[in-house]
């Protein structure tokens, strides 16, 4: 499963759980969340970034993907922001 267009990681990582709630992976639960939220990740930077890291739990792997994600939508929000130029004017005395 891959996360869809415009769809937030936390919305992602809810509907994963609620369909691995229908499956038994019991022993298996923690990796086989942590691998479907790391493969269904658009952000391919972050996905390269999950994967580098040993010893990674599915709840650690969610909360770098919501960091990841914050990052970038606050780095959007300043760099879409419109300029105000500010004129002075001078006065003549």
């Amino acid at each position: 499963m891959l996360s869809k267009s415009g769809e937030s990681v936390q919305e992602f990582m809810t509907t994963l759980k609620k369909l691995a709630s229908h499956c038994e992976f019991d022993p298996f639960l923690d990796d086989a969340l942590r691998n479907r939220l790391i493969v269904g990740l658009a952000d391919e930077a972050c996905q390269r970034k999950l994967l580098g890291e040993s010893s990674l739990t599915f709840q650690k792997a969610c909360e770098r993907a919501l960091d990841s994600e914050l990052v970038r939508n606050q780095s959007n929000q300043i760099i879409n922001k419109p300029q105000v130029n500010w004129i002075v004017e001078n006065k003549q005395s």
